[in-house]
């Protein structure tokens, strides 16, 4: 069965926050923890939360059909931010002054902020979907998986 790439793609881009898998059988991308409610009393999202981990350890039991989407938590930031500039088509001063921010070793968070005071948020979020998408089909490829 194949899978979406982009749902992989997606997937990939929560991995710091949701433990993805892969289905083998059925083709679907799983998240775990992705459907507690905010609004949920306590009690609920309790037994929400503990139904959530059961169905993980039955994913991760099940090895041969589910497969762990791995964590990007800990791709290169900066190597992305410096990507990210030098496929921007951007007058000097913006080009320079986000190459300042790049060269003071600036942290995510600043980064962003700057992305959105220059409006260039729409830019980074297509840039970091391609990224996300070439990361998902070199991992299908690297574990033969099959994709669409």
């Amino acid at each position: 069965m194949k899978i979406k790439l982009h749902e992989l793609a997606d997937a990939f881009a929560v991995s710091e926050t949701h433990t993805g898998y892969v289905d083998l059988e059925e083709g679907r991308i799983l998240l775990s923890g992705s459907t507690v409610s905010a609004n949920a009393d306590a009690e609920d999202f309790e037994q929400e939360e503990e139904a959530q981990m059961d169905q993980s350890i039955m994913w991760e039991e099940d090895w041969q059909r589910y497969v762990v989407v791995p964590n990007l938590g800990d791709y290169d930031f900066r190597e992305m931010f410096r990507d990210f500039i030098s496929s921007q088509h951007v007058d000097d001063d913006r080009r320079r002054r986000l190459q300042e921010v790049y060269n003071q070793n600036m942290r995510e968070p600043y980064c962003k902020k700057l992305l959105r005071e220059m409006k260039l948020t729409e830019d980074w979020e297509a840039f970091l979907h391609e990224y996300f998408m070439k990361v998902a089909q070199e991992w299908c490829e690297e574990n033969m998986i099959d994709y669409e």
